[in-house]
């Protein structure tokens, strides 16, 4: 339980430093490349040498992190646009949601255990999610931004649940190992390789402006990230299941960064969303009985 804590926490502090982004300037496409940059040093300074192999080409995993990469990048993309057009609640409330296919997947093609209580915790963190997210009254999208937008929703959702679901299938099926810290360096390896030519290209045509403190940003952002991604596959592989490990870790993300938003960033919480402080603890206990 500890190291699902520490997941969570983890991936709280990347919530937290983004929020931060606005406040400082900061290009968010630039600081993510070198985010990713950075998790590949970290890796190296993990395994105490460089992590991806020279026949790395010929490993079983090569074709998925090489997906995973491209999908980082591009669930990036993708949430950024979707934050500009339907806004951060709603973005992050469609991206957390993705629990529920690794989930479904787990229990009904991988014979997880299924019990009531679990259902019923797995159905309360989806609902917790929801009542968390959902932006106050004063910030309403319609009906017409929402279908203009499906294309938008959808590709924030699918890229989120696959990059979910690929990761837990290399892990049951031993593609790789939770402590297999060459896989995870080599996703984020070909993400930061992938922006980094993008954002060269921006620079190169005058899209964008090279500043320093995207890359300072970006190492702020990629020393947690690494371990978002590694202490997931690490919990897996520990024999934690996924219809366990995605509602909780999710819903967990999503409860800590609202209090800590309630605390710091003084973000008011209304009834629906202590109603959903209160149901995500419910569901966490449920799932985990």
């Amino acid at each position: 339980m500890s190291i699902l804590l520490l997941c969570i926490t983890v991936n709280v502090m990347i919530a937290i430093i983004f929020k931060l982004f606005p406040r400082f300037g900061i290009n968010n496409f630039q600081a993510i490349v070198f985010n990713y940059l950075t998790c590949l040093l970290v890796g190296t300074f993990q395994l105490g040498k460089f992590p991806i192999p020279q026949d790395f080409m010929s490993m079983p995993w090569f074709p998925y992190v090489c997906f995973l990469g491209l999908l980082f990048i591009a669930g990036f993309n993708f949430n950024a646009t979707a934050t500009q057009k339907i806004g951060i609640s709603y973005t992050a409330l469609v991206q957390k949601l993705s629990l529920i296919v690794p989930a479904s997947i787990a229990i009904l093609f991988y014979n997880e255990s299924v019990t009531t209580l679990k259902v019923a915790g797995i159905i309360g963190a989806i609902l917790a999610i929801i009542l968390i997210q959902l932006p106050a009254r004063n910030k309403p999208v319609t009906a017409s931004v929402f279908k203009q937008y499906t294309w938008l929703i959808l590709g924030v959702y699918c890229i989120a649940a696959i990059i979910e679901v690929l990761l837990f299938y290399m892990n049951v099926n031993g593609i790789s190992t939770g402590s297999d810290i060459s896989v995870v360096s080599a996703i984020f390896g070909i993400a930061g390789l992938t922006g980094f030519i993008i954002m060269i290209f921006n620079i190169s045509r005058g899209k964008s402006e090279f500043k320093f403190k995207n890359v300072l940003a970006g190492i702020c952002l990629g020393i947690p990230n690494f371990y978002s991604i590694y202490l997931l596959l690490y919990l897996l592989v520990e024999g934690w299941e996924a219809s366990v490990l995605f509602p909780i870790n999710n819903v967990g993300i999503i409860s800590v960064a609202a209090l800590l938003a309630f605390l710091f960033f003084q973000e008011r919480l209304n009834l629906f969303k202590w109603i959903g402080l209160i149901l995500s603890i419910i569901s966490i206990l449920l799932i985990s009985m």
